[in-house]
């Protein structure tokens, strides 16, 4: 793809309203840097996070951890490390089943964070995929702790070459099925409002489009994301993002990053800069990768 075409796609990205969507879990650097919009993001080792379907065709199995610092500007800063695991059934009674696990722990004074999820996957035709995930959220603090559990169902469709040079994925997601919101004291503490993703990966030669469009509790959200390579070899990998929120809010944020991959290892880092708040330092986020061959 030309750069001049390219310059023009990241120009519109960092025009577009930009509005921060801070989920403090396992997501990685990649899908951090590319505003989160990555329910259309197949064979994607972070895929679980965004929809349980994505990772329905892979024949090898995968594994990342992440690690982040929490705007480094504050005095005791909290971190949150993660690790995930795909891993496709080669045999038995399970074969063409893939299976996900991850989980996310965020630590700061006083204050905990847990986030751990198990889904399965799998390739109903040619062109569907279907996967469902159970997740549980829980935090604590002095004297105090609060647990979700959710259940999340999402499918991929392969659309398939649309034009000689463009690809096309369509997705969708319906989140937080189940609704169980426990605390400490074993008393319903509310319900998590159910959410639907529409997304949509868009391939054209090395770069991809990535775009969701959420929704949930009345107010709508759309994310978008771009990776392109960078360079003759396209090894490394530039990456941007946006959410354009519905209704105005606080917290605006930019998010950009870069990857490399070198034989079965991706390194990739994101910054993500806080526009309304000044003087934190941002949110730093690094990923590694290792995809089996």
């Amino acid at each position: 793809m030309a750069w001049h075409y390219k310059l023009c796609v990241l120009a519109l990205t960092i025009s577009a309203p930009l509005d921060a969507a801070f989920e403090f879990n396992g997501k990685g650097a990649r899908s951090t840097a590319l505003g989160g919009a990555m329910s259309a993001a197949a064979e994607n080792v972070d895929g679980l996070w965004f929809n349980p379907a994505v990772n329905a065709k892979l024949t090898t199995w995968q594994v990342v951890t992440s690690h982040a610092l929490l705007y480094p500007g504050l005095n005791d800063a909290p971190t949150l490390h993660s690790t995930g695991v795909n891993y496709p059934m080669p045999s038995g009674p399970l074969t063409g089943w893939t299976w996900q696990v991850a989980m996310s722990f965020l630590n700061a004074r006083h204050w905990e964070e847990q986030v751990a999820l198990l889904g399965c996957s799998r390739q109903v035709h040619p062109r569907l995929a279907t996967g469902v995930a159970l997740q549980t959220n829980a935090w604590k603090t002095v004297g105090l702790s609060h647990r979700v559990w959710d259940l999340n169902l999402g499918g991929l469709y392969e659309v398939g070459w649309i034009h000689p040079e463009v690809y096309l994925r369509l997705s969708g997601v319906v989140g937080n099925l189940y609704r169980a919101n426990l605390s400490s004291s074993g008393e319903k503490a509310g319900l998590s409002d159910r959410e639907l993703t529409l997304g949509a990966n868009i391939e054209v030669q090395e770069t991809f489009i990535y775009l969701d469009w959420g929704y949930s509790s009345g107010r709508g959200e759309m994310r978008v994301g771009m990776d392109s390579g960078v360079g003759p070899s396209g090894g490394l990998r530039l990456r941007l993002g946006a959410v354009a929120l519905s209704s105005p809010r606080e917290g605006k944020e930019i998010d950009v990053g870069l990857g490399h991959q070198y034989g079965p290892w991706r390194y990739d880092y994101s910054f993500t800069y806080p526009v309304e708040v000044t003087g934190l330092g941002g949110i730093h986020r690094f990923s590694l990768v290792y995809e089996a061959k």
